[in-house]
Formats: structure tokens, C-alpha cells, sequence
């Protein structure tokens, strides 16, 4: 839909879509500081925050149904950042309560698996295998790590966070490798990787200002894991180059 309209039109939404993002960043960035809240306001700030926060989400998803172009490209980066909406919710609105954080967590993983259909579409046979003993490999090392590095208290949500982050860290390295044209999918990615990092030091109390850090990459990768589909390629993802075509190149 968004293709479809005119040049200032595409302009106008665009420009509505990352100014109310620049204002979430920068809202939730001085929510970090107790001097913008003294005496501003009544309302709590971190009920502020949150609403904004998944607003922030809300609306970002909705961007990104209207730059959809490829529905056999994008179908699975429409499921995924549904998956990531549903997340949003239970660790956002009810990040108080602790037996939400492994519903919010898996809600992650599906997001990921989705984003892993995304790039499996232009991938060979071959690529495919590649991968998966890649990825395998990377979740082995990170629960091991995982149950060595908290063997006094290793858990169900350990576990599934430690399976979340190795599927996020196995996309990233996809977007990088598979998507070389595509530098704002694979700095969606990795922005991704670096917020859940400092979420994941922030509960674990390592670093006292991790929420902070979190915070600055948190709306950046969502908003570039949208804009991403703005891209268009040189050829058709859905369409694995071939021996066969580049010869006829």
C-alpha cells in the first residue's frame, strides 16, 4: 500500500512514522533520569514509559503491513513482528508479574523462527544444512554456558532465554551473510543483539546502568528491522541463484 502512493505521501507517513519513534527514544532515554520526572507530573513515569513503549511497537507494526510489496518475501517478517507485539505485551504490561517472563520470552523465539523462515526463502539446500549445524552449534555453546555460568540456579526461564538468544545470534549472523545489500536488516539484527545483552545484564544486576543501554538500541532495532523492507533487490530473494543463471549472465 505505501508503494502505491504518492512520492509526498510516502514522505508525509514516513516522516509521521520515525518522528514518533525519535520521541519514544528520547521519552523512555530522559525516563532513565530522575531530574525529568521531579515535580513534572502526577502519573507514575514508568506507566508512561510503557504505554509509550508498546505503542512504539504497535505502530511499528503497523508500518511495516503497509511496506509489505512480497508476500511470499514478507510473510514471515509480518509473522515475526506480530510474535514480537504478543511479547511486548507480556513483558511490558505485566513485567511485574514473573511467571509471564517465559510466555513473553517464547513469544520471542517464535519471532525468531519466523525470521528464520525470512532468509531460509533465498537459501540452497545446501545453505539451508549450513545453517541449521550452524545454529545447533550455537545453541549447544550458549546452554552450556548458560548451565555452567548459573548451575546454582539454572531454570525453566534460563533455559528459554538461553534458546532465544542463541536463535537471535544465529539470525544475526544470517543478515550479515545472506543479506550483504540489505545493511538495515543486518543492523536490525545486531542492534537486537546488543539490547537483549544489556536486558539480560540489567535483571542479572551486572551493570547498574544497563537498563539505559538497552534503551538505545531497543527502538533503533525495531525500527530498522521495518525500514528493511524498503530495500528492494537486484533480484528476487524468493528466486536462489543458480549455476544456471549466473552462466546465462
Amino acid at each position: 500500500m505505501f508503494f502505491k502512493l504518492q512520492r509526498k505521501w510516502q514522505i508525509v507517513i514516513l516522516a509521521t512514522f520515525l518522528g514518533f519513534q525519535l520521541f519514544v527514544y528520547l521519552f523512555g532515554l530522559a525516563s532513565n533520569f530522575d531530574w525529568f520526572w521531579r515535580g513534572l507530573w502526577q502519573w507514575n513515569a514508568s506507566d508512561a514509559v510503557f504505554f509509550i513503549r508498546y505503542t512504539s511497537t504497535l505502530m511499528c507494526f503497523v508500518f511495516l503491513l503497509m511496506l509489505v510489496r512480497n508476500y511470499k518475501r514478507d510473510l514471515f517478517m509480518v509473522l515475526g513482528f506480530f510474535a514480537i507485539v504478543v511479547a511486548d505485551y507480556f513483558l511490558v504490561f505485566r513485567v511485574e508479574i514473573i511467571n509471564f517472563y517465559p510466555l513473553g520470552v517464547s513469544a520471542f523465539i517464535v519471532a525468531q523462527i519466523f525470521f528464520m523462515f525470512r532468509f531460509y526463502i533465498n537459501m540452497t539446500r545446501k545453505q539451508k544444512i549450513l545453517d541449521l549445524i550452524t545454529s545447533i552449534s550455537i545453541l549447544v555453546i550458549t546452554l552450556a554456558i548458560t548451565i555452567i555460568a548459573f548451575r546454582n540456579s539454572f531454570d525453566t526461564l534460563f533455559f528459554v532465554v538461553a534458546v532465544y538468544f542463541s536463535m537471535l545470534l544465529s539470525n544475526a549472523i544470517l543478515a550479515w551473510f545472506q543479506n550483504k545489500t540489505n545493511l538495515t536488516l543486518a543492523l536490525g539484527f545486531t542492534f537486537f543483539v546488543l539490547c537483549d545483552i544489556f536486558v539480560g545484564a540489567m535483571y542479572l544486576n551486572w551493570i547498574w546502568f544497563a537498563g539505559t543501554l538497552a534503551w538505545l538500541f531497543y527502538i533503533p532495532c525495531k525500527v530498522l528491522l521495518v525500514l528493511s523492507l524498503l530495500h528492494k533487490p537486484t533480484q528476487p530473494e524468493s528466486e536462489p541463484v543458480t549455476k544456471q543463471a549466473l552462466n546465462t549472465g
